[in-house]
């Protein structure tokens, strides 16, 4: 038996994000938008998820999934 050198791991997040939702929020600074519902939220979009992805040097284990909630926000795992 030999010893492991590489440290593996997953990392499974939910997020608030623009993708499949832009015609919902109203960009204000920055990732800062209006929502729907009143509320200002950070939002991500695929180019910042990938780009962290890259920066962690880390990779998909499946592509990401956005979900649109009722019309008021979209979530992306």
């Amino acid at each position: 038996m030999s010893p492991c050198n590489a440290a593996v791991g997953a990392s499974h997040r939910r997020l608030a994000s623009t993708i499949g939702a832009e015609h919902l929020v109203r960009h204000l600074h920055d990732r800062w938008y209006a929502m729907a519902d009143g509320t200002e939220r950070y939002l991500v979009d695929e180019a910042k998820l990938m780009q962290v992805t890259k920066d962690l040097g880390a990779e998909l284990v499946e592509p990401l999934k956005t979900i649109v909630v009722q019309n008021l926000r979209s979530m992306t795992t």
